[in-house]
Parts: C-alpha cells; structure tokens; sequence
C-alpha cells in the first residue's frame, strides 16, 4: 500500500489496505466514499460497471445493481423510468422497444401487432402499405412480404386478389412483365 497516496486522500492503514485488497486506488476510493458509499457497496456496483456517482443516484432510487442495469440500458434508449416500467411488461429488450415507440402508434397497438408476432419493422412496411393487424397477420400466414405485398398492390391486387393468384401459380414477377407488355402494346 502506498500509503502517502492514501494518506493524502484521507484513508487511515486500516481503510487503505481494506480498499486496496478490494482493488480500488486512492482516488477511486475517495470518489465511494465522497458519495457516502460503503467498501462493501462500492465492491457490489463496480463489479457491475458502475462509477461512484451513477451508483449514488440509483442507490438513492432504492435499486440493486442488478435492476439498476437493466434500467440503465432503458435510459440509453431515451426512455423514462415510468416509461421502461410499462414497455417491459411487453418487451424485454430496450433498443426493439424503441423500435416500436418510434412508430408513434399507440401502446394497446404495439401490444396487438406483439400478440400477433408482428416485428416493428413488419408493422412500419404493412402499415405503409395501408395493411391493418388482421390484414399483417393474414400476409404474413401466406408468406407474402410486406415489400411483395406492395409490389402486387402497384399492380392493382389487394391481399385476397394476391392470394388467389398465388394459388393459380402466377408470381409478382409474371404479373409485372405482363402488365409492361400490355403498356408497351398499348403504347
């Protein structure tokens, strides 16, 4: 132990070799102890990555480290406490939580599309192709693509036209070309 550096900070041999077995320096013990944070504490949170401060607001907040963490991931997404507390009951990872909020559709909307395992990306194309949930959810059990989906839209087929004609064997391709000749026929 270097016991000027810790002397000069304020810790007696008995704290000083108590911090250092833990693995902390002067400064950084200084740093736990100015926010009022016990060895054993300061050895909890830092295992866990947090600084001396960031430990300090969410002690004050009555959380563990473990809990603290995973709001810590909510927060770097731009959500609030209150916030990640409601997305959570329906989604475990923050950044496909963003995803959905991003889209500005309402919370009961995102719990739908989820139920019906509808991603936020799945929803933000079908949406745009004017697909409600039910429309989404019939798409997709017949592995139509939001991107197909639009595809056969511009050609003039909604969802149970693009269906039928599936079934008859024609493809999106095979539609297109014909509709190109039909116009250059046509010119």
């Amino acid at each position: 132990v270097n016991a000027s550096n810790w002397k000069s900070n304020n810790f007696n041999l008995k704290e000083s070799v108590s911090w250092k077995k833990k693995g902390f320096s002067p400064l950084e013990a200084k740093d736990w102890t100015k926010e009022n944070i016990s060895l054993k504490d300061a050895s909890i949170w830092s295992k866990e990555s947090f600084t001396a401060s960031e430990s300090k607001v969410w002690i004050d907040k009555g959380f563990s480290p473990a809990k603290a963490k995973i709001y810590k991931d909510w927060l770097k997404e731009g959500f609030s406490l209150e916030e990640a507390d409601k997305w959570m009951k329906i989604e475990e990872n923050p950044s496909v939580a963003k995803a959905w909020k991003e889209l500005e559709i309402s919370f009961e909307r995102v719990k739908q599309a989820k139920a019906q395992n509808i991603s936020a990306s799945e929803y933000k194309e079908y949406s745009g192709i004017g697909y409600d949930i039910g429309t989404m959810v019939l798409a997709k059990s017949n592995s139509i693509s939001a991107n197909e989906a639009k595809g056969w839209s511009k050609e003039g087929y909604d969802l149970e036209n693009t269906i039928e004609a599936r079934k008859s064997g024609k493809n999106l391709e095979k539609v297109q070309e014909e509709h190109r000749n039909i116009k250059v026929k046509n010119g």
